[in-house]
């Protein structure tokens, strides 16, 4: 695979169940994941509370509505859920969406 390619759905998935069956990071590495260490557990992460949906590249921008943006924002500011923990849990693409 080469460095600027992405790895397809199907291998993500395979580099995702092979590290939660105990393969580690460094052994992934080396059969050619080309992600980052802390991307790759976000990946995880997202994998396992989303299945492999999540893994999906977006096709459009997301638009939230009113309800739910204020929602996320009162679990970030008033119960001080990290923007990491909230992009987790309601499968948003990017810190920065919380952030504005």
């Amino acid at each position: 695979m080469y460095s600027n390619m992405k790895p397809t759905v199907a291998e993500l998935e395979f580099y995702i169940l092979q590290y939660l069956e105990g393969m580690t990071f460094h052994m992934l590495k080396n059969l050619g994941l080309q992600y980052e260490n802390t991307y790759f557990l976000f990946e995880v992460r997202l994998y396992q509370q989303h299945g492999v949906d999540s893994l999906q590249p977006p096709t459009k921008h997301q638009h939230y509505s009113s309800e739910f943006r204020e929602q996320v924002a009162q679990e970030h500011l008033i119960d001080e859920i990290s923007i990491y923990e909230l992009e987790i849990k309601y499968n948003i693409s990017s810190g920065k969406t919380i952030r504005s």
